[in-house]
C-alpha cells in the first residue's frame, strides 16, 4: 500500500471512530434488510453489486460524507455550560445532553482525524480546532504534578457538565489511564510541529517523562502500565463483578505511547536515556507476552470467556502498530515483519490469497467478495476465509 493509500485508509478509520463515538445508539434503532441499511435503502449497480448512496462514484461520495462530519462537528452545540458538546460527551443526542462523559481516548482521535482531514481539505478551521480542543483538556485534565503520575490528562468527567476532567469513566474520581496519556503525548507533538507552539513540546515531555519514571517490565497479567490505575498511589483499579475481582493491570494500546517516545528522541527533547529504556520495556513485553499468548484487550483475574474483549480490541491494536513499524528505520525490519506477523495470526489468516469475509447482523451479511463489489444477502451465502491482515481489519462486524 503506498504512502497515499494508507492516509486515506487511516483517515476513514479515524473519522469512524470519532463518529462512532457520537453518534453512537442502539444498532436496533435502526431497520436493517435487504433493501435498507441503517439510515438509507441500499443502491446497487447493473451487476447488483452496492454503491455509495450518494453517489455512484465512490470518490465523490466519501469526499461528500468527509464534508458531511466536519460540518456537522463544527455545527455541533455547547453544552449548559458553553463548552463544545464533544468536549462533555463521547455519545451524541440532538434534543437533549447524554448521562455519559467523555469517552477515552476521543480527544486524542479526533486530533489525529482533524491533522489527517486538514491534509485533504486545507481547511485551516481544522487546526483551530485541534488547538482548542487540546488546550481544553491542557487546561482543565491534567493530574497535580505532585502525584506518582503527575501532569497527565484524565481521561473522564465524572461531572460530566462540569468541563472539568477528574477521574475514569468506570473506576471513578483521582484514576486515569496511561495508554490515553500516551496517545495524547503524541498528539501534543504533532500539534508542536503544526504551530511551533512550545506549550505543546512542554507538556509532551511532561507526560513522556512520568511514562518513563513509572514504566515496569510488566508479566503475563500485568502491563508495563496498568490500563487504570489511581494517580497517587499507582495502584491498578478493581472491579468486583459477582464472584470475580476484574483488576485493571492490564492493556495492550502502547502503539501511540512507544511514538510519542519515538518523536521526542527525533526531536532531542526531554530525557532520550530514560525514554530509550521505557521503549525498550514496552516493545520487549509486547513480544514477549501478547504477541505469544495471543492474549489483547484489558483487565486482568478474568473467570468468563476473553473472546470478544480480545477481538473488538485487536482491530484497533495491530493495525497502529502495523502502521508505525512500517515508517520505522530499516534497522527494526524484525521487529516490523514480527508484528505483522502476529497480526496476521490474530486474525485467523491462514494464506495470502483473500476471498470472502462479511459484517454480521442477526439474519444478513454484507459480503465483501475478493473479485466482486459488496452485497447484502443471507448469512448461509458468506463464509469466513482466509484474508489478508490489511483487508480483514478495517472491516467490523455490526454485531460485535
Amino acid at each position: 500500500m503506498v504512502p497515499a493509500q494508507r492516509t486515506g485508509v487511516a483517515l476513514g478509520i479515524g473519522l469512524l471512530l470519532v463518529a462512532s463515538q457520537l453518534v453512537a445508539q442502539s444498532r436496533y434503532d435502526f431497520p436493517i434488510t435487504a433493501s435498507h441499511v441503517v439510515y438509507h435503502d441500499v443502491k446497487v449497480d447493473a451487476q447488483g453489486g452496492i454503491v455509495p448512496w450518494y453517489d455512484p462514484s465512490p470518490a465523490v461520495a466519501y469526499d461528500h460524507d468527509l464534508r458531511l462530519l466536519w460540518n456537522f462537528w463544527k455545527q455541533m452545540r455547547s453544552g449548559p455550560n458553553g463548552v463544545p458538546y464533544y468536549l462533555l460527551h463521547q455519545v451524541w443526542k440532538e434534543s437533549e445532553d447524554d448521562q455519559r462523559g467523555l469517552g477515552g481516548d476521543q480527544i486524542s482521535m479526533a486530533l489525529d482525524s482533524w491533522n489527517l482531514l486538514y491534509g485533504y481539505l486545507g481547511d485551516q478551521e481544522l487546526h483551530r480546532n485541534m488547538r482548542a480542543m487540546a488546550d481544553f483538556w491542557l487546561a482543565h485534565g491534567l493530574t497535580d504534578e505532585k502525584l506518582l503520575y503527575g501532569g497527565l490528562p484524565y481521561p473522564y468527567n465524572t461531572n460530566t457538565q462540569s468541563g472539568v476532567y477528574d477521574g475514569d469513566m468506570r473506576a471513578g474520581k483521582g484514576y486515569l489511564q496511561p495508554d490515553k496519556a500516551g496517545s495524547f503525548g503524541a498528539q501534543l507533538v504533532t500539534l508542536l510541529q503544526i504551530t511551533g507552539d512550545k506549550r505543546y513540546l512542554k507538556a509532551a515531555v511532561h507526560i513522556a517523562d512520568t511514562l518513563a519514571r513509572t514504566v515496569t517490565a510488566g508479566d503475563s497479567d500485568h502491563s508495563p502500565w496498568p490500563f487504570r490505575v489511581d494517580a497517587s498511589s499507582g495502584k491498578a483499579a478493581e472491579d468486583p463483578r459477582g464472584s470475580t475481582m476484574f483488576t485493571a493491570s492490564y492493556t495492550t494500546n502502547w502503539t501511540p505511547t512507544l511514538r510519542l517516545f519515538e518523536k521526542l528522541a527525533e526531536l532531542h527533547a526531554g530525557d532520550g536515556k530514560s525514554y530509550r529504556r521505557a521503549h525498550a520495556l514496552v516493545r520487549g513485553w509486547l513480544l514477549r507476552y501478547p504477541l505469544k499468548t495471543n492474549r489483547w484487550g484489558h483487565s486482568s483475574r478474568m473467570s468468563r470467556p476473553r473472546i470478544r474483549r480480545i477481538r473488538r480490541s485487536m482491530r484497533m491494536r495491530w493495525p497502529l502498530t502495523c502502521l508505525t513499524t512500517r515508517t520505522s528505520p530499516p534497522t527494526r525490519q524484525s521487529w516490523r515483519e514480527e508484528s505483522c506477523n502476529g497480526a496476521r495470526r490474530c486474525l485467523g489468516t491462514i494464506n495470502s490469497n483473500p476471498s470472502t469475509w462479511f459484517q454480521s447482523t442477526s439474519k444478513l451479511h454484507i459480503c465483501f467478495p475478493a473479485t466482486a463489489t459488496p452485497r447484502v444477502m443471507p448469512r448461509s451465502s458468506c463464509s469466513i476465509a482466509n484474508e489478508p491482515a490489511s483487508v480483514r481489519i478495517i472491516r467490523r462486524p455490526f454485531g460485535d
